[in-house]
């Protein structure tokens, strides 16, 4: 199984990207899939324009990214004041983002 590379944190109902992150793993993409599969969140791309999924928004210059996803990550029991820390880890058999080993963040 591949390492994981690169962290999202996980605040206030969205899932927030490095540019870097989003650049290695979903570089062009403008949506994704929101999935949990083995007690992990998955990010599945979305790759057809108008095919759906949860918009990727460009957060700063930079490029870091962040994905609205209140509903999703309420039904997966991460409070909505936590600020969680997340590694990735690129699935190859999904083709598609694993974000493993919640942890808290500090603030």
């Amino acid at each position: 199984m591949p390492e994981a590379q690169g962290e999202a944190y996980l605040q206030g109902g969205n899932i927030y990207l490095s540019a870097e992150v989003y650049s290695r793993y979903l570089a062009g993409l403008s949506a994704v899939a929101l999935l949990e599969r083995d007690g992990e969140l998955v990010l599945l791309p979305v790759r057809q324009e108008g095919a759906g999924g949860s918009m990727i928004k460009v957060v700063n210059k930079r490029g870091d990214r962040v994905i609205p996803a209140r509903e999703y990550l309420a039904s997966c029991g991460i409070p909505e004041d936590a600020r969680v820390l997340k590694r990735c880890r690129w699935d190859d058999e999904l083709a598609a983002l694993r974000l493993l080993e919640a942890r808290q963040a500090p603030a």
